[in-house]
């Protein structure tokens, strides 16, 4: 019974080492894999974040023809509400889709409102102040910076008539009223004549929400899955936080992140799970392939020191037979006698001989056999087996003759005469 268990007692290490260095490749797979998962997400916030940059930069881009142009700059510094509104608030509602547009004079105060479509009240301005004043400040403070500020859009311009002035417009991310939205702020400038000009000039603030049909173009632009506001992180979903200039809080976005390590982690899971078990069947039949050579190479060891064993005690009554039947051989012997102790001698050279054998095949199997090679001369060993074959041949009228062209050979000249003997001794027989 308890041989019946040896085969499964030679798999089991050998299994839960496979097992091991699977789970350990494994492991070390899918903490790469989640590496690879976590650096797409952080590569994907960063899309996010270049694009809403983009779309603050294209509205200060928008804004520029507005800003930069005379009647504008005229109509608002002499304070005209219904001029800004029919020529500068409808327009861009209507071109851009504006959800807030505010005009403040040089001294920031507001001299035109117009929210969702529809003109309101300058009055209106205060509920908004807080969230929209920012890029204002932003203008007031540092017009001198150089243009390469993020986030701004610096223009050297020069009027007709000759005065060099600098278009400032400033796009930030803020939450106005509650809504992620852009909001940029403008210079208005004039274009031709910047005669009373003191340096201080106007400013147009635009409010463009970031409703659901403008996350639906960044989600087709970038290639999205199901992007949307809110800070839901069910089924894997990843988030980004839009953090305003002010340092508050814009809103949250969710979506679906694309997990490449994920998804070839699902699509090399069968081909790992048949490796793993193609690898346990080969170590299981190379143990057990070794536990059976090794089985076979111990029973081979203990058959040669058997057979030796008994091939040594056989030996020594044997040699004890032959020296007898030397002793007894003598002159004063009968024929009959003499006849019968050349069969004695016969037998037990027989007997011997296959002693030897099985000895020089006990020594073959374990690998122990051992060759002497040297220069002899071959005569002397053909001559040494047909004196002894000759002995078994004459009494049946057999006749051996030996013929060779070589004299002086190199080789092992006992195992040669041992060869020779056994091939003549059968053909005698």
């Amino acid at each position: 019974m308890k041989s019946a268990w040896r085969p499964l007692a030679a798999i089991i290490p050998v299994g839960a080492i496979v097992l091991v260095s699977m789970l350990l490749v494994l492991g070390l797979g899918t903490l790469g894999l989640q590496n690879a998962d976590t650096y797409q997400i952080e590569r994907e916030r960063d899309q996010l974040g270049n694009a809403f940059r983009a779309a603050a930069e294209q509205v200060g881009w928008e804004l520029t023809p507005q800003v930069y142009w005379q009647e504008a700059f005229s109509q608002v510094s002499a304070g005209n509400a219904d001029w800004i509104d029919k020529n500068q608030n409808t327009y861009l509602y209507e071109l851009f889709g504006y959800t807030r547009i505010y005009t403040l004079d040089a001294n920031d105060q507001p001299i035109s409102a117009f929210e969702n479509g529809a003109e309101a009240p300058p009055a209106a301005f205060g509920a908004v102040a807080s969230s929209v004043m920012g890029p204002v400040r932003d203008i007031r403070q540092h017009s001198d910076s150089s243009p390469e500020v993020v986030g701004r859009i610096v223009q050297e311009k020069v009027a007709q008539d000759g005065t060099k002035l600098r278009l400032v417009i400033v796009g930030q991310l803020e939450a106005v009223a509650g809504e992620p939205s852009i909001v940029a702020a403008a210079t208005i400038l004039p274009d031709v004549d910047a005669t009373g000009f003191d340096g201080k000039p106007p400013i147009l603030i635009v409010v463009k929400a970031l409703d659901d049909a403008f996350i639906a173009r960044i989600s087709h632009e970038f290639g999205f899955a199901g992007l949307k506001w809110g800070a839901e992180t069910s089924d894997g979903r990843a988030t980004y936080r839009i953090t305003g200039a002010s340092g508050g809080l814009v809103g949250m976005l969710s979506w679906i992140p694309d997990k490449p390590g994920a998804t070839f982690f699902r699509q090399i899971t069968p081909a790992l799970i048949t490796a793993m078990l193609v690898l346990l069947l080969a170590a299981t039949i190379a143990v057990l392939a070794t536990r059976r050579f090794v089985a076979a190479e111990s029973e081979s060891r203990s058959k040669s020191a058997f057979l030796a064993t008994m091939s040594h005690e056989i030996r020594t009554p044997l040699n004890g037979i032959v020296g007898m039947v030397d002793l007894l051989d003598g002159p004063d012997l009968t024929s009959d006698q003499r006849s019968k102790l050349s069969i004695i001698r016969e037998c037990s050279d027989a007997l011997l001989a296959l002693i030897n054998d099985i000895l020089d095949l006990a020594k073959i199997e374990s690998g122990l056999i051992e060759l002497d090679p040297r220069d002899f001369d071959l005569s002397d060993a053909v001559d040494a087996v047909m004196h002894i074959a000759g002995t078994r041949a004459r009494p049946k009228g057999v006749a051996l003759i030996a013929t060779y062209p070589l004299r002086r050979i190199h080789t092992d000249e006992t195992r040669l005469r041992q060869i020779l003997l056994n091939i003549v001794g059968n053909a005698v027989k």
